[in-house]
């Protein structure tokens, strides 16, 4: 009897001694999930949807591969089912092959970071980060207004965005581009004052040569006054941290931006127009120009912020904390602005750049964010873009 006792008694043991080591190894699984989540908070991705699927638990099957595809490649940097990415993590330059590219950007491009609050986003959130020169077309262009009634058109034509906002023509379909094309876009002139605001977010922005954007700025004013009649108040003040003294914005310059340009719209009822002019960042091998009467000119790129981008179930979803009530007037005078360029001087407008953010474009219906040039273009370069551009706007607003 008491021989049994002792079995049982070390059969007890041992079944609490399983029971806490499996509660030991439960708890680690937890710590080890909880800890990756914080990980994953920390790095920017937007955590709460990964969980989508088991949620809804009979949400597609392919969803549910992604996500543990991209869960696996964040914390690995292997995707799974795709060997050539462990020979990326020994040797990284493999991942210049196409192959592992197409691979990757189906992986990464799912994860979008969380959206930042009001407008706390960065220089290079803005900036286009190309590894080619810009090949748009170097034929004088007469659209049809019909072919523009078909978005897949516009989408592949006149469109481009970043990889990360996996841009797709479903995010642009609500827009009928050939009634956008006609819109009118028109200053008000039944009050005296500036009709054209100029100003920009991000001042230091300069060339090689040390030209800054507000050179640009003011020989645009001078242009559009001087050969169009058209009158433009330019703000040159500076948006950047007090204690910021380079070159490089530090987050928070679009908020103070914002205060600023927004009490300047509201003294000057005349301002019909603004435009936010920008100078963009490339890859250094890469020289945005085109020959215009014979002069190297810098090449123009207008950003069309759409406020919206994709949930990690691949949905089009509005960017609520980032409200725009004027997207379709933004994308009309954009569009008119590249079709006019288009016609008048082909090879010198950029494709139209959609992005997930809001930037300064909500303030006026008819407002403008311009990527005037690059860092690789010199100050001559961008002064060369000025007259064109000037006679560009002067068509589309009805002065020329």
């Amino acid at each position: 009897m008491l021989k049994l006792e002792k079995i049982i008694k070390h059969y007890e043991i041992n079944f609490r001694l399983n029971g806490y080591k499996k509660m030991i190894l439960y708890i680690g699984i937890i710590s080890s999930l909880m800890i990756n989540i914080y990980s994953l908070q920390l790095k920017g991705y937007p955590v709460g949807e990964l969980f989508f699927s088991e949620a809804l638990p009979k949400s597609s099957s392919t969803y549910k591969t992604i996500f543990f595809k991209q869960y696996g490649y964040l914390f690995s940097g292997v995707i799974i089912g795709e060997p050539l990415s462990l020979l990326a993590n020994a040797i990284p330059y493999i991942e210049e092959n196409e192959g592992f590219k197409a691979s990757y950007n189906e992986i990464v491009g799912y994860f979008t970071p969380n959206d930042l609050k009001n407008q706390k986003i960065s220089q290079t959130n803005e900036q286009v980060k190309e590894t080619q020169n810009d090949r748009t077309s170097q034929v004088q262009e007469k659209v049809s207004i019909e072919a523009l009634k078909d978005p897949q058109y516009v989408f592949n034509r006149y469109m481009t965005a970043s990889a990360e906002m996996e841009f797709g023509v479903d995010m642009i379909k609500e827009w009928d581009f050939s009634k956008l094309a006609q819109q009118p876009i028109r200053l008000n002139e039944s009050i005296k004052g500036p009709q054209v605001l100029i100003f920009h977010t991000h001042s230091r922005e300069d060339y090689m040569g040390g030209l800054t954007v507000i050179e640009v700025a003011e020989a645009l004013k001078k242009e559009l006054e001087d050969e169009y009649d058209i009158a433009v108040l330019h703000i040159e003040d500076s948006f950047y941290e007090e204690s910021n003294k380079g070159k490089f914005p530090t987050g928070g310059e679009y908020e103070r931006m914002e205060a600023k340009i927004k009490q300047v719209i509201e003294e000057n009822p005349s301002i019909s127009v603004a435009i936010d002019l920008h100078r963009d960042g490339v890859d250094d091998k890469v020289h945005l120009v085109t020959d215009i009467n014979g002069k190297q000119t810098a090449k123009v790129m207008l950003v069309a912020p759409l406020c919206r981008n994709r949930n990690v179930a691949g949905q089009v979803v509005n960017k609520v904390d980032l409200p725009n009530p004027y997207l379709g007037d933004n994308l009309a005078f954009a569009l008119q602005t590249l079709l006019t360029a288009n016609e008048y001087y082909p090879g010198f407008s950029r494709k139209i750049f959609c992005d997930e953010w809001r930037y300064s474009t909500h303030m006026k219906p008819q407002s403008l964010l311009m990527e005037w040039g690059a860092q690789t273009n010199t100050g001559e370069e961008a002064l060369n873009a000025v007259e064109p551009m000037a006679q560009i706007l002067a068509k589309v607003l009805g002065k020329s």
